[in-house]
């Protein structure tokens, strides 16, 4: 039984590729070749740009985020201690939702974090080893020994 290739996880690859290819390039270039980078690699610097900010973000901002996404989890906790106050039996079911809400929110917020960095650390393990496995494959071990 053969498996067939993901096609998307393929392109994906590809995209990684063409992008850490571009990425050692600039670090390598001189700043005459930077000037002369023109449109064909929008892409690349937007992908820069993108992962730069992402890489800036610290743990104040990350926490200011999140917090902004527990608010409406907060008001549905302080509808349920207020309708509780007015005779209402809801405060049990708010709370337990809100506090269903946040672990979600942080579960899933860190699932994506753990998946986004595996999946880039494991297209830049396999570029290296493409690049070394062609470096050892370039070399002549004959004229060594």
């Amino acid at each position: 039984m053969q498996v067939q290739p993901n096609q998307q996880l393929e392109t994906a690859k590809n995209a990684a590729r063409i992008y850490i290819g571009y990425f050692l390039y600039q670090l390598k270039a001189s700043r005459a070749q930077i000037r002369e980078t023109g449109n064909a690699h929008l892409i690349n610097g937007h992908i820069t740009i993108v992962l730069f900010l992402l890489g800036d973000a610290s743990f104040h901002l990350v926490a200011a985020r999140y917090g902004a996404l527990l608010v409406p989890l907060m008001a549905l906790c302080a509808a349920g201690i207020i309708l509780s106050l007015l005779g209402f039996n809801v405060f049990g079911y708010t709370f337990l939702l809100s506090i269903m809400g946040a672990v979600f929110l942080f579960v899933l917020a860190t699932l994506l974090i753990y998946v986004v960095s595996l999946v880039v650390l494991g297209l830049i393990g396999e570029y290296l080893m493409d690049a070394l496995a062609a470096g050892l494959r370039s070399i002549d071990f004959d004229d060594i020994l």
